[in-house]
């Protein structure tokens, strides 16, 4: 309901728009799995492999990225590159929204005032 009311009329009659506004307010979407998948510790008595599983395979699926080696692969490198960068500097990554780890690695040397 909380998210219901803080939408506008319009929005909230738009079904896609609630849905999108609802999946974000309950991380279903690729930041909230990718983070069940590095923070998930294991129930007494279960073997977490299935769940990490799943949260692996939701976080590539919402990402949209390619179920490949390079795909996985790029997701990774680029997680791990945002997360050992200044704050700053990962959030101009982020909004550059890069394609390819090449797309990230030139961003990150552009020249940009206070980040460097």
């Amino acid at each position: 309901m909380d998210v219901y009311s803080m939408m506008s009329k319009d929005d909230v009659n738009d079904c896609k728009k609630l849905k999108s506004a609802l999946l974000k307010r309950y991380q279903l979407t690729a930041d909230g799995f990718r983070k069940r998948f590095r923070s998930s510790v294991p129930e007494p008595g279960e073997c977490t492999i299935t769940r990490l599983e799943n949260y692996l395979l939701r976080w590539i699926e919402l990402s949209g990225t390619d179920k490949s080696y390079d795909g996985i692969k790029k997701i990774c490198v680029e997680e791990q590159c945002l997360r050992s960068c200044p704050k700053e500097m990962s959030m101009h990554l982020r909004e550059g929204n890069p394609a390819t780890l090449k797309d990230l690695g030139e961003r990150a040397d552009l020249p940009r005032g206070p980040f460097q």
